[in-house]
Formats: structure tokens, sequence, C-alpha cells
């Protein structure tokens, strides 16, 4: 339960009552209790899966951001820290569109593209999608 006033998180589980201070707490803290702590993470959005990436002690694996959105001006400041190495395991950019790498490419020098083919699975029984996205690895 979210207390709307304090934006604290009430958790009951395995008899325990949790409080979190925030949705990035509450979210790495699931995280951690499903045992995939020592995983990659891989989000896409630069909000609370983010945060929660960055709350997460680094693994030796590289968390990743799945980006489909259209980026207007400049990069967003979350997607910055990845961009610069600053983040704590998220190290690699997917961006779904070409065009939206294309103008990211040209507001940073640092983006840079391999084209590679993702296999997915559809909700449809024995059907598989291909996907092409452009990763950013640093």
């Amino acid at each position: 339960m979210e207390n709307f006033v304090t934006g604290d998180i009430l958790v009951r589980w395995e008899d325990k009552d949790w409080i979190f201070r925030n949705k990035t707490d509450f979210i790495a803290f699931f995280i951690r209790c499903a045992g995939l702590e020592d995983t990659a993470v891989y989000f896409n959005s630069l909000s609370y899966p983010f945060f929660a990436s960055q709350a997460l002690s680094p693994n030796g694996f590289r968390d990743a951001l799945f980006w489909h959105e259209p980026v207007d001006g400049e990069i967003p400041g979350n997607m910055q820290i990845i961009l610069h190495d600053q983040g704590t395991r998220a190290k690699r950019i997917f961006v779904s569109h070409k065009d939206v790498l294309r103008h990211l490419s040209a507001l940073n020098r640092r983006f840079f593209y391999r084209c590679s083919t993702v296999l997915s699975h559809s909700p449809f029984p024995n059907t598989q999608v291909l996907h092409r996205i452009f990763g950013i690895f640093f």
C-alpha cells in the first residue's frame, strides 16, 4: 500500500511489515528478494526502473536500457549517466528506432551503433518475432 501523504510504501511480506521510503527502494527490495540481484536488469524507462538499477550493488553484469521513445532536444539526463559510464550497473542502451539513434548520435558522438537482430517470443504459441535493434555499448 502506498501512503500518498508521505510517499512511503507499506508491505507485509513473510509475516513482517516493511516500510519503504519510496518506489525505488521497494523495487530494489523486490529484485533482491526474488533472487534477481545477481543477474542483469533490463528496463525501458529512465524513471523508477533506472533508479532501482542504480540502487542495486554492482554484480559484474551490465544492466541495459531499451529505449523506444523519441528524443527532442537534448539527451535525457539519466541517459547521460549511462552514456558517461557513471551508473552503478547500467552500461548498455538499446535504441529501437534508427532515426532516434541518429538524433542521439548527432547530440553526442559517443553514441555508436551496431545493428543486431533479437529473437523474441510472441504471445501467440509457436510464433517467434524478429526485431532489429541498435545497440550502444560502452
